[in-house]
């Protein structure tokens, strides 16, 4: 397992690297031509990883039952005989059973206890130095897991900074969004494409009209002169709409392919009722199998699940991907939203089936990019505002909390443990209160960091995306800007 300690050591003797060129620094990270593409599945309204990934060595398996109490009266602690193990000391969440084999195969890791920072924090100086804003804001953090920008008002978004220094060629965005509007796309140079996720009912469009520059220009000319602004603004709006046009051309034919008939899983009785009320479950799933071809070249688009929208979302990115040479791409960032994680009443039911969508269409995606040859080209990994308190809420649920574990899916993934797992005594320390919220070991700018370096992002841009690793603390504790889960390009 590869521990902060170890992190920190490796980083000590980091070269800075002289800066070059925007162009000559993409042509030398794309010369090869290969494609590869992120796909931030974002569980929105902050993950409660404490059930996602649990202990099963007996010390911790025990604090754990401890402060999550029993759940048939009122508590969130899973049965240890239920959970998946993943290795002797970490289990899987019974409804994420889909995963466990690329976990077999080193196709998944697992990252314990991330969140935002503004610089390294110990529980003593939580309150005596600077630390996030509105820590526990689910506007505020989204934005900040979005942009890796925790303190003051940001615009832009790492996927878009990144785009600043990777620019797509022939003017396609580097981001696609399948959420709606979001700022991960938002740069100086670049805005998200947001695709429907029913791709029948609404169209394709632009996050916002242009770029962050481009729309600071226009501002600027509107308070100098009104109506030299006016047009500028009316001109932005103008290119902008003949864009829209020409990208809803290149991406329609992809997005509006045959969608096969997937038939549904069986839904069983979800973890309360065989918890509580003594009703037997179903046997874990797994990913549906390949069928006989029904839709010609489509056919292995449709191993994904009919399980809800993150089902479907997937599915267009799988699209898009598939067909990434005819629409001239070969980086990409996608952003799919799975929403429904505030979880503060009926946790176990609702988390039940929640992390059912997940697992189901999680393992579905990865078995069609494999079936398409690109499970070594595409990474997908979680991302949510904030985890949750060990310590139940009333209601069966649990309050908004700080650092959480997240997930890595893909073949070029270098399997296994990361990071060191939160001691999980209430008041304990690495909870900055008395109710389980974790102190992270790891920020947002290193696990994002980590997956930008893989997609091509020169190493002397870095630091002007993740602008985290420019702090002066962050420099003398060598904190480093690859945490290790990605394989080297």
């Amino acid at each position: 397992m590869t521990t902060r300690r170890n992190f920190l050591k490796s980083a000590a003797g980091a070269l800075l690297l002289q800066q070059f060129s925007q162009v000559s620094a993409w042509a030398n990270t794309v010369a090869d031509g290969e494609y590869r593409a992120l796909v931030c599945v974002f569980l929105m309204g902050g993950n409660d990883a404490n059930n996602m990934l649990v202990p099963l060595d007996d010390a911790r398996y025990k604090a754990y039952a401890t402060a999550r109490q029993p759940v048939c009266s009122g508590g969130l602690t899973l049965e240890r005989a239920g959970l998946v193990g993943l290795d002797r000391s970490l289990g899987l969440h019974p409804r994420l059973a889909p995963l466990k084999p690329l976990w077999d195969r080193g196709q998944m890791a697992a990252l314990f206890n991330v969140g935002t920072l503004t610089n390294p924090l110990t529980k003593d100086e939580f309150n005596k130095k600077g630390r996030p804003d509105n820590l526990f804001s689910h506007a505020e953090q989204q934005s900040q897991w979005q942009s890796c920008v925790s303190r003051g008002p940001t615009l832009t978004g790492w996927g878009g900074g990144i785009a600043q220094w990777m620019p797509p060629p022939d003017g396609l965005p580097l981001v696609v969004s399948t959420g709606g509007n979001v700022l991960l796309g938002r740069g100086p140079t670049d805005s998200n494409l947001v695709v429907p996720t029913d791709p029948g009912k609404v169209g394709i469009h632009l996050s916002g009209m242009g770029s962050v520059n481009v729309i600071a220009q226009a501002m600027r000319a509107l308070r100098g002169d009104a109506e030299v602004g006016q047009q500028r603004l009316m001109r932005v709006y103008a290119e902008t709409l003949d864009r829209t046009d020409r990208l809803s051309q290149r991406f329609n034919p992809s997005l509006t392919s045959p969608r096969c008939e997937r038939p549904k899983a069986t839904p069983g009785p979800d973890m309360y009722d065989v918890m509580c009320l003594g009703k037997q479950p179903l046997p874990p799933g797994n990913p549906p199998p390949v069928r006989a071809d029904p839709c010609g070249e489509m056919a292995p688009l449709d191993m994904l699940p009919a399980v809800g929208s993150l089902a479907t979302q997937l599915g267009s990115v799988a699209r898009i991907i598939k067909d990434h040479a005819t629409l001239g791409s070969n980086r990409q960032i996608f952003f799919v939203l799975h929403d429904g994680y505030d979880t503060h009443v009926d946790q176990i039911r609702r988390q039940d089936k929640l992390y059912g969508e997940l697992g189901a269409a999680l393992a579905g995606f990865q078995q069609v990019l494999e079936s398409l040859g690109m499970a070594n080209q595409v990474t997908t990994f979680t991302a949510s505002e904030f985890g949750r308190t060990l310590k139940p809420a009333s209601g069966g649920g649990s309050d908004h909390g700080w650092g959480s574990h997240h997930i890595v899916l893909g073949g070029a993934v270098n399997g296994g443990k990361y990071g060191d797992f939160p001691n999980l005594t209430l008041a304990g320390p690495d909870d900055i209160s008395d109710a389980g919220r974790w102190l992270p070991h790891f920020s947002v700018d290193q696990y994002s960091a980590t997956l930008a370096r893989w997609l091509g992002l020169p190493e002397q841009h870095i630091n002007t995306v993740f602008p985290f690793f420019t702090n002066e603390e962050v420099k003398r504790l060598g904190w480093p800007s690859d945490m290790g889960f990605m394989k080297k390009v």
